[in-house]
């Protein structure tokens, strides 16, 4: 599956679990508290962190879609060294005795 595909259908599934807790827990929350704010603040910090956990739970496989659409994105893409590696390279060789580095 192409990333922007999965990334699209991950986060339109979260979006989705969001919007189910939010209102499971809002439409109750109306009639004991007596403030909307307060009944949709609540209702908010509560679907966040309830549609989280469960997003971890039920959406290992979306979410391994991207993982693997990520890798098979970068495992082909050279690295090219950066000055800690040359440097070290070049440490290593000292330590070594390797002449030229």
């Amino acid at each position: 599956m192409k990333l922007s595909r999965a990334v699209v259908v991950y986060s339109l599934l979260r979006l989705a679990m969001f919007a189910g807790v939010f209102v499971l827990v809002y439409l109750p929350a109306r009639s004991f508290v007596d403030s909307e704010l307060t009944a949709a603040v609540t209702a908010g910090f509560v679907a966040a962190i309830a549609s989280m956990s469960l997003s971890y739970i039920v959406l290992r496989k979306p979410r391994e879609r991207i993982a693997e659409a990520i890798y098979q994105r970068r495992k082909d893409v050279p690295r090219t060294p950066t000055d800690d590696d040359i440097e070290d390279a070049a440490v290593d060789a000292a330590r070594d005795g390797r002449p030229g580095a």
